[in-house]
């Protein structure tokens, strides 16, 4: 992975219920500039899916985040971190992966399953 990039974003896993957009930038922050945190949630219940999005500015803090937080107790749950991949999903009927939370979704359950 070359740190030749603006922007380097982390998926951080095992998020309890409570973490929201802006608990998750602030335990991040403290790593580095944090551009953007969200926590990916379920469009039609709106509660957390346990799992979201990190971006930091560089390289440096994005590498710090992930070997200092990750699997560090973070608001009462074990949390994974990892530079997040993007992942690319075939045309599909089903309405689930017309969202962004789906393409989350596929991120977690065919990247980490393998890990």
């Amino acid at each position: 992975m070359s740190n030749e990039t603006s922007n380097w974003k982390m998926f951080v896993g095992g998020l309890g219920p409570d973490v929201n957009d802006t608990s998750l930038r602030e335990a991040f922050s403290v790593h580095g500039e944090v551009t953007e945190a969200k926590v990916v949630t379920d469009r039609k219940t709106g509660m957390s899916r346990g799992f979201g999005f990190v971006t930091f500015t560089d390289y440096y803090s994005a590498w710090d985040s992930m070997n200092i937080m990750d699997q560090w107790d973070l608001y009462g749950r074990t949390a994974t971190v990892r530079f997040a991949e993007d992942v690319d999903i075939d045309d599909t009927d089903d309405d689930d992966f017309a969202s962004d939370d789906a393409a989350a979704t596929a991120l977690v359950e065919g990247k980490l399953q393998g890990q």
